[in-house]
């Protein structure tokens, strides 16, 4: 079967977009689990590389915890933030080229289990703006929202982008992030595995523009490399990190 929108073709697989599962029994109901299952199966049909989307997810909840007293949103928006970084890139199924777009029309259309229509249109908001030009509280694919939701959204594509850039290799050379506030500016603490970080700290740069406008501060970044195995997480101590000079590495 195909949907066409706005002049793009979307050839929809059975089982690929749709429902993603059938609902649990009553017995096994647990709505959080359901909807976590939701996006996972989502992301497994749809995203040429579904690890990539749980780096990003892991990386942007860390530094969603770390920046409570920023930004002052809760648990739902945590979840909704990763939701759509779990689901950020499954627009490159249908094409790289302005996968972005292909993501929100993926997402909107995909009748996850136990998310309300609003909850996706949340979660397929914050996907469609995890790269491409910082948008405005003003963007037209903003304009059905009330003015404090679009702030929320913007904050939590904001954190996105920085953590979709901190995975820009798609290697996982990123082993944890915490976020600190230093001087007036919000610093964030950048472990990586023994390997050159520069395209992720370039890229993280490039797309902190968002952060700044959101949270009223520039986003700087400390690093230090670590000599541990892929997968391995670690414990990041304000000692173990020497600021990365930006100016040096260009």
């Amino acid at each position: 079967m195909e949907s066409v929108v706005s002049g793009l073709s979307y050839r929809r697989m059975p089982g690929a977009v749709g429902r993603t599962s059938a609902a649990p029994s009553a017995r096994s109901w647990n709505l959080a689990e359901c909807r976590r299952r939701a996006v996972v199966e989502l992301a497994a049909a749809l995203d040429p590389d579904p690890g990539h989307g749980a780096q990003v997810a892991r990386l942007a909840t860390t530094m969603f915890d770390g920046a409570r007293r920023i930004h002052g949103l809760g648990s739902v928006e945590r979840e909704l933030l990763e939701g759509a970084a779990l689901l950020h890139d499954v627009g490159a199924s249908v094409s790289r080229a302005k996968h972005h777009h292909h993501s929100r029309y993926l997402i909107l259309n995909a009748a996850l289990v136990g998310f309300d229509r609003e909850e996706a249109r949340w979660i397929a908001t914050i996907a469609r703006f995890h790269t491409g030009r910082t948008p405005k509280l003003s963007h037209d694919e903003l304009a059905d929202f009330e003015l404090r939701d679009r702030r929320r959204i913007l904050q939590l594509a904001a954190l996105l982008r920085v953590a979709d850039a901190l995975d820009h290799s798609h290697e996982g050379r990123v082993v944890g992030v915490r976020v600190n506030e230093e001087s007036g500016a919000l610093l964030l603490d950048v472990a990586v595995r023994d390997e050159d970080p520069g395209p992720e700290l370039w890229a993280a740069e490039r797309k902190s523009g968002l952060w700044r406008k959101c949270f009223g501060s520039p986003l700087r970044f400390r690093v230090r490399r670590l000599g541990v195995a892929p997968g391995r997480r670690v414990s990041l101590r304000p000692q173990a990190f020497a600021l990365f000079d930006f100016s040096r590495s260009s």
